[in-house]
């Protein structure tokens, strides 16, 4: 019974490797005595790698030609200064999170098969494409005039409004790590459950506007006029208030956490002598950083 089922197995296997051409490859490495034809298995196997290869450099460069085309639309979004925020954001977007075959490899065998067989990447995560990513986007500051919109579950991570106005523009649920709002100006701007770690507002005009339930760890808010500024619920740790004007120590009371937060001296020296609990919240030591995704994460949890 079990000779039977080994013979059984033998044959499976053997018609296996024939019609697989796994035999076929086999052979090649077994020197032929009836033929006299040396082994030449390796020239096979590299000529089935470099197949391999040339297809899957094919794939990946359709793939990079069709993102590049995009890139070229939201440079032209950015140059006629399009109004539409919504419009350019979702195009950034769309961009950074397009899916891409791993880069092949013609030196990296596992790079080269993990392309072949399909498995992807985001554009933005491949290292030698970021900064195709940072030069498409960085010549280009977003300079224009955003007024009455509400931009949703958006990321502008790295993205330059340096000069750019804002009037009435509320920001929901957005990831804003890395912006520049330098030299700005903001109107009764909202910016509610938004990620904003090491974005900056220097020297910009914010009058106004609202933080709400943000993370607004460095934030850069050097030489701000904060004229009516809230930061209700928001985590400012280690954030730069030195040289704001119009900051008011009611509106930082409202915050969830001033650690590590950085003032003027004379203004430090009003806190301390004037609003004991204010100076307590700077003195705390800071909580641990999360990250973009886990921020939004606790923050849809909280709202269900």
């Amino acid at each position: 019974m079990k000779k039977k089922y080994l013979e059984k197995l033998g044959r499976i296997l053997r018609a296996f490797g024939i019609y697989s051409g796994l035999a076929f490859v086999f052979s090649k490495f077994t020197y032929n005595t009836k033929k006299k034809v040396y082994p030449n298995g390796v020239i096979w196997v590299l000529g089935i790698y470099f197949s391999i290869f040339t297809f899957s450099i094919t794939v990946y460069q359709n793939r990079l030609d069709r993102i590049d085309l995009k890139i070229s639309y939201f440079t032209r979004l950015v140059e006629t200064n399009n109004k539409d925020l919504d419009l350019i954001l979702n195009n950034y977007v769309e961009i950074k999170n397009s899916l891409m075959p791993y880069p092949p490899r013609f030196l990296y065998p596992h790079l080269t098969f993990l392309s072949f067989i399909g498995k992807t990447v985001k554009y933005s995560d491949i290292y030698e494409l970021q900064e195709n990513l940072v030069l498409a986007v960085n010549p280009f500051t977003i300079n224009n005039c955003f007024d009455k919109q509400s931009i949703f579950f958006a990321d502008f991570s790295d993205l330059k409004f340096t000069n750019s106005s804002f009037y009435n523009v509320t920001f929901f649920d957005c990831i804003g790590e890395f912006a520049d709002f330098s030299d700005a100006i903001i109107r009764q701007n909202k910016y509610d459950h938004c990620f904003l770690q090491f974005a900056s507002f220097q020297s910009s005009s914010v009058w106004s506007t609202t933080f709400k339930n943000s993370y607004c760890r460095d934030v850069d808010f050097f030489d701000c006029d904060l004229k009516g500024v809230n930061f209700e619920s928001s985590d400012l740790t280690n954030a730069d208030f030195r040289g704001a004007r119009n900051l008011k120590p009611e509106y930082l009371a409202n915050a969830k956490t001033l650690a590590g937060t950085t003032f003027d001296e004379v203004f430090l020296e009003e806190l301390k002598h004037e609003h004991h609990k204010i100076f307590d919240m700077i003195m705390e030591t800071p909580a641990v950083e999360i990250t973009a995704k886990e921020f939004l994460g606790l923050a849809i949890m909280k709202r269900k």
